[in-house]
């Protein structure tokens, strides 16, 4: 036992705990930075453990959803309404991070393949929603 009556064993596996729930990504808020679809730069919101900013991640994949809007005009006529993304610089997101690495992701592939092996690396973001704004319902 240490001096403060503790366990040592038990400090390593706190310290190892503290460690893996530090370095396991699976979602976070983030700012967008700049876009160059189908990409966006995010910074991260939270604060790290030690009170510091966390660096940006370079390369977010942008996720859309899969909305089609239909309406029938006055005349009849069916028309298709394709919804414009409506993501800018400052705009606040929801973030998921990839179980794998997706730096070889295609869309134009059905597979890709995976050449990193660090699983829920913050780098393997996909923006999945952004946060409403009071003027999004007005």
């Amino acid at each position: 036992m240490s001096e403060d009556g503790i366990n040592s064993q038990a400090m390593i596996i706190q310290k190892e705990r503290e460690y893996l729930n530090e370095t396991i990504k699976c979602c976070y808020l983030g700012v967008v930075e700049s876009i160059d679809a189908p990409y966006a730069s995010i910074k991260p919101m939270a604060l790290d453990s030690d009170g510091q900013k966390r660096p940006a991640v370079q390369k977010a994949l942008i996720s859309i959803p899969p909305i089609k809007a239909k309406y029938v005009d006055t005349k009849g006529t069916t028309h298709t309404l394709k919804p414009k993304m409506d993501l800018k610089k400052g705009d606040h997101v929801v973030v998921a991070v990839s179980n794998n690495d997706t730096s070889h992701y295609s869309k134009d592939r059905d597979t890709f393949n995976v050449f990193n092996t660090n699983l829920h690396s913050v780098e393997d973001s996909i923006i999945i929603s952004k946060i409403a704004q009071e003027d999004d319902f007005k």
